[in-house]
């Protein structure tokens, strides 16, 4: 059954085509509440996500898997978003109040539109507080 969150799923993410997969998942159960049908991080994954904000050190040492795939660490930036690289492809992750968004690309998609795609929307969940 469709909720609203795969409304920002498809129109706000994947409807750019600056981003080919991605999921918008709970930061305090780690629960996904929307993503495209082959994108489902579990929920150690996400948790390790949404802990790596408070621990840039052990990110950049171990990097983060998202779907079983290790991506390396890029940069941490705020106001919450962490640039991930593997391949010719990558992951931008970003932390709202409520949410932490996760999208990836290939190398058809520059990586600065996703990162601009994926901030966007944090940007502005951030401006209604989730």
């Amino acid at each position: 059954m469709a909720n609203g969150w795969d409304a920002y799923i498809d129109t706000q993410l994947i409807g750019t085509n600056t981003v080919k997969e991605a999921a918008i998942c709970s930061i305090d159960d780690a629960s996904i509440w929307a993503s495209t049908s082959n994108f489902k991080p579990d929920t150690s994954e996400i948790k390790a996500a949404v802990n790596a904000f408070n621990s840039p050190e052990a990110l950049a040492a171990n990097g983060l898997k998202l779907c079983g795939v290790k991506y390396f660490f890029i940069s941490l930036n705020e106001p919450g978003v962490i640039r991930l690289k593997q391949g010719s492809g990558g992951a931008i992750v970003v932390k709202t109040c409520k949410t932490i968004i996760i999208a990836t690309y290939d190398s058809s998609i520059q990586p600065g539109q996703c990162s601009t795609t994926v901030e966007n929307l944090g940007d502005y969940l951030r401006g209604l507080n989730f």
